[in-house]
């Protein structure tokens, strides 16, 4: 574990009360921060409060852009939303994009600096052009025991540069 003890005001980007992560959370955190990782934690354990704090981490130490992928619409706007509310960052840096937003909007959308996105559209975006995978310092992938095979999720990822781009995945189960 780590030899210190972490508190949120580690992370700058968090704003101040906006959550209070437990020492646990902190502690995965510090250790994911610069590395491929997958978290596995029960649900309800605060996966994505790990997220947004790798997030706030990245963003402010290596620059660039985050991706959160997540299976369906209602995740993407859960995790947008959560994000909008917890991380210090200007007002549309933080964008969602689901089968149900227009193309031409989600071209607009790629220009955030933290994209919520559907694996499904992700993929189509890419191949339509709308981002550069190398601008992305941190790829996230919620319910990553759903990437195997040729799941969109396991096509992004590919596109991401593995010197470049962290990979986080994060699940509450994995696959036996």
């Amino acid at each position: 574990m780590c030899s210190k003890t972490l508190k949120v005001e580690d992370y700058p980007l968090i704003k101040e009360g906006s959550i209070e992560p437990r020492q646990y959370q902190l502690e995965i955190a510090e250790q994911v921060n610069g590395h491929n990782s997958i978290i596995v934690l029960p649900t309800g354990l605060g996966k994505t409060a790990i997220a947004a704090l790798v997030i706030a981490y990245t963003i402010k130490s290596r620059g660039g852009k985050a991706l959160f992928l997540a299976p369906t619409r209602i995740l993407v706007q859960q995790h947008r939303n959560f994000l909008s509310k917890v991380l210090k960052l200007p007002e549309g840096a933080i964008t969602s994009l689901t089968g149900e937003d227009d193309p031409v909007s989600r071209q607009d959308a790629w220009q955030g600096k933290v994209i919520c996105a559907t694996p499904q559209i992700a993929f189509q975006d890419y191949k339509r052009g709308y981002f550069d995978p190398s601008k992305f310092s941190l790829l996230i992938i919620d319910e990553v025991h759903r990437a195997i095979g040729n799941h969109s999720y396991v096509e992004v990822a590919k596109v991401f540069p593995d010197d470049t781009t962290q990979k986080i995945g994060l699940t509450a189960t994995l696959p036996s």
